[in-house]
């Protein structure tokens, strides 16, 4: 989004036919903005799987601007509206990568707070690269535009454990992947560290475009006294 005078606004392309949004303050789901009825907004609130979003009527390609009138500092009531401003053509790949379902990393490192967003690679492979201060680190994947969670059938699995994926809609059972270098780590690397940096990847398959492997890499190792450039962010 991009901040007006009470206010923000956003421009999207339409990935298809129609479809529906809700607005999420912070990355956090607990601060979660949604309509209460034709005319009101519901929130700040918890984001629940069954909380209708506001429908907009538009084709694939249609770029549409969404507005959010936030009411702070002023007497007025929150509102949101939405036009169309214009109209993109996609290729067909994008249109198949629009077509995918969104998915995003959500750990421990930040006490389950704020969704990583992941970002297609492949029509089979989404990925994103954090960066870890603490030795071992958790981690679930919201999946779809309802967000499903995927989890692993045991717990604390890394990529030594012969595993499955399970998914659901709010339930995962307190199971989650075990994020860690491959070496495990001693004290004195880390008490100089500012973090490993690894990538994480969803990977799925191609006919059924269902997930079948979680798989992450370390990408790297940032010290105190590097001279490399800042590496990826939480």
């Amino acid at each position: 989004y991009q901040r007006r005078v009470h206010g923000l606004h956003l421009e999207v392309t339409m990935p298809c036919n129609g479809g529906s949004f809700r607005i999420v303050r912070n990355k956090d789901w607990f601060q979660a903005f949604a309509p209460d009825g034709p005319f009101k907004v519901l929130g700040p609130t918890a984001l629940e799987e069954d909380v209708v979003g506001w429908r907009v009527e538009a084709e694939a390609g249609d770029v549409v601007r969404i507005d959010f009138q936030t009411g702070l500092g002023t007497a007025e009531p929150r509102k949101v509206s939405w036009e169309k401003v214009g109209h993109f053509e996609p290729n067909p790949y994008e249109t198949m990568v629009y077509q995918l379902p969104r998915c995003s990393l959500i750990g421990s490192w930040d006490g389950w707070k704020k969704p990583k967003a992941m970002k297609w690679v492949d029509l089979s492979l989404c990925s994103c690269r954090l960066r870890v201060a603490r030795k071992h680190e958790n981690f679930r994947i919201l999946w779809g535009n309802n967000w499903a969670v995927l989890y692993p059938s045991v717990e604390n699995a890394d990529r030594a454990t012969p595993h499955t994926i399970s998914g659901s809609y709010g339930e995962h059972c307190g199971l989650s992947w075990l994020l860690r270098d491959s070496d495990g780590g001693d004290d004195e690397e880390y008490d100089d560290a500012l973090g490993r940096v690894f990538e994480v990847s969803l990977v799925l398959d191609l006919d059924t475009l269902q997930p079948t492997a979680v798989e992450w890499d370390e990408v790297s190792l940032e010290r105190r006294s590097s001279t490399m450039e800042p590496g990826f962010h939480r």
